[in-house]
């Protein structure tokens, strides 16, 4: 499949470039381990276009589509930016470029749609002897990291807070 990255396009499926995750990753961010190890470019478009679909599906966007015929949540009319001022509706803003960016990079690092692994889940009980543990099953990865949710918020709330473990509230500005 081809990165398609255009704004307001029909079959637009990333919101950022590899040109621009690159930049992104290796020059504004620190610890893109995922990316940095990946030097192949359709790994990169794929995990980008991964990303970009998460994203869509994870959160509810502020403002409205620009168009009726374009493929993915972003641009948007009406959408204002962590100082309130207005974005362009022409293009995808830059905090959503970061966030797919990143995104992209923990998809390359680990699967993040898999089932956890003991390690790293919460656990409910423990003993030493005899050895005994209790795996609390309501504690789970989350899908989008919470840096990723963090930079999405002045855009868009995330639809299911309780797989990230924030409380995210829309802020209406008049």
């Amino acid at each position: 499949m081809t990165l398609d990255a255009t704004p307001k396009s029909a079959t637009a499926n990333s919101y950022v470039t590899v040109a621009r995750a690159n930049t992104i990753l290796t020059e504004e961010w620190l610890n893109a381990k995922g990316w940095t190890a990946t030097s192949s470019t359709p790994t990169r478009e794929a995990a980008l276009i991964m990303a970009t679909t998460l994203m869509d599906l994870s959160f509810s966007y502020n403002g409205s589509p620009t168009t009726d015929t374009q493929a993915l949540r972003l641009p948007r009319v009406g959408l204002s930016g962590p100082d309130g001022f207005y974005l362009s509706y022409d293009l995808i803003p830059a905090i959503a470029e970061r966030a797919c960016a990143l995104l992209a990079n923990y998809l390359l690092t680990s699967d993040r749609l898999a089932d956890p692994a003991l390690v790293g889940l919460g656990f409910s009980s423990a003993s030493v002897g005899p050895l005994s543990v209790t795996v609390d099953k309501a504690q789970v990865k989350d899908i989008i990291p919470r840096d990723v949710v963090l930079l999405m918020t002045p855009i868009a709330a995330l639809e299911n807070s309780a797989s990230s473990g924030l409380k995210i509230i829309k802020l209406e500005r008049s």
